[in-house]
């Protein structure tokens, strides 16, 4: 049931199922991100976003499909949405206690914040709409690629 009322939301807003895959890249790093953001037509979103460290820029990466569904839920919500956690190496995903089998490791996880109410909720009804998981935070919203639906409100602390 769940998964018809997906997709007749998505028809309604015009969007594809398929058009929110990316099979020729399913992992976007700094050597092919320039091809991927002409490709999908990457409007509001710089490979820096994802990988916010220096020392991770050499090894990190995201799979497209997260860029192309955050550019899919900015053009609907019509504001910034502002990443402030994609890729994590191993070491800093420690460091700042990460999960230990964290999918931003991976590059199928990404973390966003929000300024008010009104954004929070946008972002969690679209965000839902997109991506598998959705766990809300006190300031920010965790949206990721996993297998299985999960949306949780009660997200620890920050």
């Amino acid at each position: 049931m769940k998964l018809e009322f997906r997709q007749k939301i998505l028809e309604a807003l015009g969007i594809k199922e398929e058009d929110l895959d990316t099979p020729d890249f399913p992992k976007v790093n700094k050597d092919n991100w320039r091809v991927f953001w002409m490709l999908h037509d990457i409007r509001d979103f710089s490979f820096e976003e994802f990988i916010r460290r220096r020392a991770d820029m050499e090894q990190g990466y995201m799979d497209g499909r997260v860029i192309v569904r955050l550019q899919k839920m900015r053009d609907i919500l019509g504001f910034p949405i502002v990443v402030s956690s994609g890729y994590r190496s191993e070491e800093w995903n420690r460091k700042i206690g990460g999960a230990k089998n964290s999918l931003h490791l991976v590059g199928k996880a990404v973390d966003v914040v929000f300024n008010n109410t009104k954004e929070k909720m946008a972002l969690i009804s679209v965000g839902a709409l997109f991506f598998n998981g959705v766990i809300v935070y006190d300031k920010h919203i965790h949206f990721d690629l996993r297998s299985y639906p999960y949306i949780s409100l009660g997200g620890k602390q920050d």
